[in-house]
């Protein structure tokens, strides 16, 4: 099981990972999406999907 400690750390990690990726690359919101649903960040994957689903239409990680 994860610490509490660990948890915040690995939000903080995530969010700057996407803070500093490339936008238009749809792996980078792939993988994000992917990790919000991992660490259970379920209002911040969800409220991106209809901008992703928006910039990357064919990209099929996205919609996974």
């Amino acid at each position: 099981m994860i610490n509490k400690g660990d948890m915040v750390k690995a939000k903080n990690f995530l969010k700057k990972f996407f803070e500093l990726g490339d936008r238009n690359n749809p792996d980078v919101w792939a993988s994000y999406l992917y990790k919000c649903s991992a660490l259970k960040l379920y209002p911040e994957g969800i409220s991106l999907l209809p901008e992703a689903w928006k910039k990357f239409k064919d990209h099929e990680e996205i919609y996974k």
